[in-house]
């Protein structure tokens, strides 16, 4: 088993914390979010662990001094989506988390027996900022999944997902025949919009409480995640 963390790039909604840092490398209690996603990898006993660079790579450098994490650096990251990062690293897409460099867990949930594919989601308001809202059935298998901008509480994607290795490969050749120039430049286009429907009934969805994670997508979520910090998790 092995984790690819995504980190690439600038965080445009975050301008104004983003200028001179990344936005994953934001402190919630005196740890950078992406730091403690390494730290619960680890704890798991996932030491393959890989990071997709791009905006601010070289303050990278100390988790992989520290940590021994392999770095790839995006450097289309302002050109490109996500799904170039992931294609950067397709040769390392087996039995894998992939992760939003940009979540931030209070609690591990890397420990788990996987025994399918994954999808991780969480309760959400998307205050009229485009977000996934995620459908699933009784038997908690993904349905759907669509872009909205709602005024409402959604359960939305979380930010990661575990692909076994029969799923990757199923990724691999969707790459291979189906990711074109123009799904790579899109702005709008994400990784997960494109290849969750693609394992639709095939992937387990495990909703997570909001108290023990989230991902940071403008100024407010990063706030909200120092609180929560403050007031729930600071030893």
């Amino acid at each position: 088993m092995n984790a690819i963390i995504l980190a690439a790039g600038v965080g445009h909604r975050m301008i104004n914390l983003t200028k001179q840092t990344n936005k994953t490398l934001l402190p919630i209690g005196g740890v950078p979010m992406i730091e403690r996603t390494i730290q619960y990898l680890k704890q798991a006993g996932i030491e393959d662990i890989t990071v997709v660079t791009g905006h601010k790579k070289e303050l990278f450098m100390p988790l992989k001094e520290k940590y021994a994490v392999q770095l790839i650096y995006n450097k289309k990251y302002s050109v490109y989506n996500s799904l170039y990062s992931l294609k950067l690293v397709l040769n390392k897409l087996e039995d894998t988390f992939v992760i939003h460099g940009d979540v931030v867990l209070f609690k591990n949930f890397f420990m788990r027996q996987m025994n399918a594919s994954t999808l991780y989601t969480i309760f959400k308001n998307p205050k009229g900022v485009p977000m996934m809202k995620i459908h699933k059935d009784e038997q908690y298998r993904l349905k759907q999944v669509e872009m909205c901008s709602v005024n409402e509480r959604i359960t939305t994607f979380l930010g990661i997902c575990y692909f076994t290795k029969e799923d990757s490969e199923m990724i691999k050749k969707y790459y291979e025949t189906s990711i074109t120039e123009k799904k790579l430049r899109d702005y709008k286009g994400e990784l997960e919009t494109e290849l969750l429907p693609l394992l639709s009934d095939r992937m387990v969805v495990h909703h997570v409480d909001n108290r023990y994670a989230m991902e940071i997508n403008v100024m407010d979520d990063y706030y909200q995640a120092c609180i929560k910090y403050e007031n729930f998790w600071k030893p």
